[in-house]
């Protein structure tokens, strides 16, 4: 093989590297659902934030989302609270809580709503984000 083959190579090979890292820089940019480590399938921390949220009696209803970034989560929920006593307390320990029980979890918000409106509902409401579930 010549100058001009082993350059096809070199080529090749840049080009191959150059897409494989922009594909994963695309997928960091899109919200996806946060995957296993091998990405064998769905990540289960924001359905074990989700049920331990359940577990408080001031928790009427609760939606998580999450990102992730290399080995961090972050995330917010949304919580419809059945009762409103105190709730800035209650929010406060319960943050802290969900953060102790996993290392990954690096910050997460906990956002009182009146209630969980499905997407396409949010969307009809004007000044309204969709959250997505």
């Amino acid at each position: 093989m010549g100058r001009r083959g082993a350059a096809v190579v070199i080529s090749l090979d840049i080009l191959h590297d150059g897409v494989k890292n922009l594909r994963a820089v695309v997928s960091d940019l899109m919200d996806s659902e946060p995957t296993t480590v091998d990405h064998s399938g769905p990540e289960t921390l924001p359905a074990d934030v989700e049920r331990r949220l359940r577990r408080y009696t001031w928790v009427a209803d609760v939606e998580v989302r999450m990102r992730e970034e290399g080995h961090v989560f972050f995330g917010e929920a949304f919580v419809v609270p059945a009762d409103n006593e105190d709730l800035a307390a209650k929010i406060e320990r319960a943050v802290a809580e969900v953060l102790a029980s996993d290392w990954r979890l690096h910050d997460l918000v906990i956002m009182p709503v009146t209630s969980l409106a499905e997407p396409s509902e949010q969307r009809s409401k004007p000044g309204l984000a969709s959250r997505g579930r």
